[in-house]
């Protein structure tokens, strides 16, 4: 007997079961029949991995691989068996001519062929996440870990002019809270990895990935020559290297709208989850954890489409997505979101988007930053399809109102700030809050005051 434990905290894991009742009858169901009605069952399981254990055993005529893994219930979807969130139970992998799976009240079967298994523990033994092959899903086994991340950069830039006719607006500099200077983009990419992302995809114009691949690679031999005694600046060349390594560019052919850029994606995302920021956007937590963390955190107990949102004025609703929706009274606020409206009026947002619990003339608008199943890609293709355009564009908002009308949908208010560089007011308060908020925070202060005081003795501030 060999037995092999790891542990996967945090992660989803969707299973396909069988239904409780009617299992004496199993034993005379050949395999593929069995494997059939199992999955008629419509029985849809989401859970966090806690421990898995191996068994093998020979058996004349009936081999089996027996793989135990325990698991706390996240969700469960048209069930027929009883089953509840917060439940532990044991989800039973059983090799597919074995046919009748000897399981307790509170234990799982999912059939698959033997052969499937050495690839499945491969995957998950010592480690702390598991990420799905692609041929997962359909095998039965898929885990909702959120690994993956899609950043938008396909833009003009054109609020931004003349700066943007020589740089791509994601490029733009600024000195980060550590005060280092880089690219917007480059912060953006830190956010995602600091919050558990593996992999970012960044979507480009046409022909537009050559400027930041070459941001983001080694030093050549000029380089090497004028830093090779500068270890801050060897440092952050090696951090840019392992960046590089996690970066994959996908074009955009034409500038056909948000929900065109996203789509792009879909190959990259392929039957994951994932992180969707975007390329203009800085982020400021207000807690130790990253917004993008917050975020994904919500994710990983919801398992359904998450928009982290931010309580806004009125004034502002034209400049965001808005959503409104019944709070589910969790902490941070989290909200059942049932419309999703694309900058409203003031006087659409009065009548339909009012939220209860949010401050009056306050409103649910996005953060800039989502989790998303890859069901989204099936909303987005059938707007594309079917040529489905506001003001000429593939909008998102629309798929993401799609989504929600399909299946659950939840927005998070996320602990921190939104700062959009790509306007040029935006550009200056982004580069302020961050200077507020890093390393050089005293100095930053000081120099404020002292260009206020002498801005004020110049030109008093009611004449300006």
């Amino acid at each position: 007997m060999k037995r092999t434990r790891a542990h996967c905290i945090a992660a989803g894991l969707v299973v396909c079961a069988a239904v409780a009742a009617g299992m004496a009858a199993r034993a005379e169901l050949p395999p593929d029949v069995y494997r059939k009605r199992q999955q008629a069952a419509g029985e849809s399981l989401r859970i966090q991995v806690l421990s898995v254990e191996t068994k093998e055993t020979d058996e004349p005529r009936r081999k089996r691989i027996d793989v135990r893994t325990r698991a706390r219930v996240l969700g469960v979807t048209r069930s027929k068996s009883g089953l509840k969130p917060g439940a532990l139970v044991t989800v039973v992998y059983v090799h597919s001519a074995y046919k009748e799976p000897l399981t307790g009240p509170s234990e799982v079967p999912i059939l698959a062929k033997g052969k499937e298994y050495p690839a499945f523990l491969e995957r998950i033994r010592d480690k702390q996440t598991y990420s799905p092959a692609a041929g997962d899903a359909k095998r039965g086994y898929t885990m909702g870990v959120v690994r993956k991340a899609v950043i938008t950069a396909a833009g003009r830039g054109t609020r931004q002019f003349p700066a943007t006719r020589s740089i791509q607006k994601e490029l733009l500099p600024l000195v980060d809270r550590d005060g280092v200077t880089k690219p917007t983009v480059q912060v953006i990419v830190e956010e995602c990895l600091a919050s558990g992302i593996e992999d970012v995809c960044i979507v480009v114009a046409k022909g537009g990935a050559a400027p930041f691949q070459e941001h983001f690679s080694r030093l050549n031999e000029a380089e090497r020559r004028v830093f090779g005694n500068k270890e801050w600046a060897l440092s952050q060349a090696d951090a840019l290297r392992r960046m590089q390594e996690r970066i994959t560019y996908v074009e955009q052919e034409s500038p056909e709208g948000y929900g065109h850029a996203v789509y792009q994606a879909r190959g990259f995302v392929g039957d994951e989850p994932f992180l969707l920021l975007l390329g203009d956007h800085i982020y400021i937590s207000g807690t130790k954890k990253r917004c993008a963390q917050q975020v994904i955190e919500t994710y990983n107990v919801a398992q359904c489409a998450v928009s982290a949102v931010q309580q806004t004025p009125d004034d502002k609703l034209h400049l965001f997505g808005t959503v409104t929706g019944r709070p589910l009274g969790s902490e941070p606020p989290t909200y059942e979101v049932t419309e999703i409206k694309e900058k409203p009026s003031i006087e659409y947002a009065a009548e339909h988007l009012q939220t209860p619990g949010v401050k009056r003339g306050y409103y649910l608008c996005f953060f800039g930053m989502h989790v998303f199943p890859p069901g989204i890609f099936d909303c987005l293709r059938y707007h594309i399809d079917n040529d489905i355009r506001e003001k000429g564009e593939i909008q998102f908002t629309s798929s993401q109102e799609m989504l929600r009308s399909q299946e659950r949908y939840v927005a998070v208010e996320t602990v921190g700030e939104r700062l959009d560089m790509g306007v040029p007011f935006g550009y200056v308060e982004t580069q302020m809050a961050l200077a507020l908020n890093g390393v050089e925070r005293t100095e930053t202060l000081a120099a404020l005051l002292r260009i206020v005081a002498k801005s004020a003795a110049w030109e008093p501030f009611g004449q300006v």
